[in-house]
């Protein structure tokens, strides 16, 4: 799940291609494996930031909520895709920030999947969550992934992801940072 806010007719990129070509090109690769420890994720960040900078995407006037995929089928504990303690927390701040938007008057946006025969979609954080964020940002908007709202199949699996998008093409933030975006939007 995540907020796309609408910032002028291009998306604020965290570097020029010509930089990141100049820079990044010539850069190390790191290879994380399961269970990185933040040793590992800090070097990363270092390389990253090296290449693309340390430019943040605005948050615009205008948010959106998007909620993807939440289907029963992740909490449900007689369904294969339910994960113990992997999804209940995302579900509990998919809670909150719902609250918090109505109450705001944030736009709100529900992802469906119709099926011609009985399947189960996705919420994952390498799935959907990120498929969605690039597309948004591809398309000139500003995606901003709350952390806590999202879920994988494993801890690492998300936290890579989370980290990569955050790196690359979105504003990976709290919970209590979005809420404090939207309470700035009010009052303006």
């Amino acid at each position: 799940m995540f907020f796309a806010s609408l910032f002028g007719s291009k998306v604020l990129l965290r570097t020029s291609a010509a930089s990141y070509r100049r820079n990044g090109a010539r850069g190390s690769l790191l290879t994380l494996r399961v269970g990185a420890n933040m040793s590992e994720f800090q070097e990363l960040a270092n390389n990253y930031s090296r290449c693309y900078g340390k430019t943040k995407l605005k948050f615009g006037k205008r948010p959106v909520l998007i909620i993807i995929d939440a289907v029963r089928a992740y909490v449900d504990p007689n369904s294969p895709l339910y994960a113990p303690d992997r999804f209940e927390a995302a579900r509990q701040s998919m809670a909150r920030l719902l609250e918090n938007c109505r109450a705001s008057k944030v736009r709100i946006i529900y992802t469906s999947v119709i099926y011609e025969t009985p399947e189960d979609g996705g919420k994952c954080t390498s799935g959907c969550v990120r498929a969605t964020a690039l597309d948004s940002m591809q398309h000139g908007y500003s995606p901003f992934v709350v952390k806590e709202a999202c879920g994988d199949r494993h801890q690492s699996v998300n936290d890579s992801n989370l980290f990569d998008m955050d790196q690359k093409f979105a504003e990976v933030v709290s919970e209590e940072d979005i809420m404090t975006l939207i309470d700035g939007i009010n009052k303006s």
